[in-house]
């Protein structure tokens, strides 16, 4: 597909959106990968977990005019048939015994151990899989000890991308790949 179509002639030097071409290409390219996944997994109960990435620019418009509340419309940009929406970036979609959060902390194996539950998240854009043994009381008062897990489950996107750009003092360690979890437990596959 050619790009460049998209794109205004203002912005062709540097290859930018304007804010509206982005909300609609993104939105576009969203509900295309919704429509994959449904056709390919009729069953399959889908769930969007929004991030700070999603709701930053809502915070920003809110705190320069926050008496625009009422009017703006933001969560209708992640609404999407067949697809349930965790709005809180903090709040757990639980499913079973693992939470799946964007999550909030850093460090890989925080939120297990803060939630004392197994967890897949995404916050910190890093990949990884790490078990922690909670004892012999299973931390959460049984008997029995228990294994918990957090899997961070990277990035999949372009990371020299302009709207990740925000804090180009940072220095960014994220990895490209995917977290994945079947019957012999979870890992991290790299791209």
């Amino acid at each position: 597909r050619d790009w460049s179509s998209d794109v205004c002639s203002s912005d062709l030097s540097h290859l930018l959106y304007n804010p509206q071409q982005e909300i609609e290409i993104g939105r576009k390219m969203a509900e295309e990968m919704w429509a994959t996944i449904q056709s390919m997994l009729p069953n399959a109960r889908c769930v969007q977990i929004l991030g700070n990435h999603d709701i930053r620019p809502i915070k920003k418009c809110l705190e320069l005019a926050p008496e625009l509340e009422p009017f703006i419309q933001f969560k209708q940009f992640f609404k999407f048939d067949g697809v349930e929406l965790v709005e809180d970036i903090r709040e757990p979609f639980k499913l079973g015994d693992v939470s799946f959060m964007h999550g909030h902390l850093t460090g890989l194996g925080a939120h297990a151990r803060k939630y004392l539950r197994s967890v897949v998240c995404g916050h910190t854009h890093r990949g990884g899989c790490v078990t922690i043994p909670m004892g012999e009381d299973g931390g959460a008062g049984s008997n029995a000890p228990r294994t918990l897990f957090e899997l961070n489950a990277g990035f999949l996107g372009d990371p020299q991308s302009r709207p990740l750009s925000y804090r180009p003092t940072k220095i960014n360690e994220w990895t490209i790949g995917f977290g994945y979890i079947d019957e012999w437990g979870p890992r991290f596959i790299p791209l």
